[in-house]
């Protein structure tokens, strides 16, 4: 599927998260990175997040961003109205970012993509006893 994803939170957590990525998997051309720092206004986040999404408007892009309720979200949220291509994840690690950017099956279905990396990032999540 010809999808982009824009991974974005507080502190250097977009950049970290893709970094790991990166560092796993190697480059990924479809894959971008906002980071709010201190310092950061709400108004330019903002902005970078709608410059990215309308680099391709016609192209499903999966915005993913730290928490619900931060600037990074409300951002996501900002970007995402009017734009039929956009869909917002929040509370994003970094399995779900591997199932977005390497599901587990192809589907041409940006809505089925987000869904089968949301249950596989639900999995992931286990307690280890020792």
């Amino acid at each position: 599927m010809d999808a982009r994803f824009v991974v974005c939170g507080h502190g250097r957590f977009g950049s970290g998260l893709h970094e790991a990525l990166r560092l796993l998997c190697g480059d990924d051309e479809r894959v971008a990175s906002l980071d709010f720092k201190e310092g950061d206004s709400f108004e330019e986040l903002a902005e970078r997040m709608a410059e990215l999404v309308d680099e391709a408007p016609d192209v499903p892009t999966v915005i993913c961003t730290d928490v619900q309720g931060g600037s990074p979200f409300k951002a996501s949220v900002l970007t995402g109205m009017g734009r039929d291509n956009v869909r917002l994840v929040t509370g994003t690690n970094f399995p779900l970012l591997m199932g977005l950017v390497f599901p587990a099956e192809e589907t041409g279905d940006v809505d089925k993509l987000v869904a089968g990396a949301l249950s596989a990032a639900r999995d992931a999540l286990v307690t280890v006893t020792l």
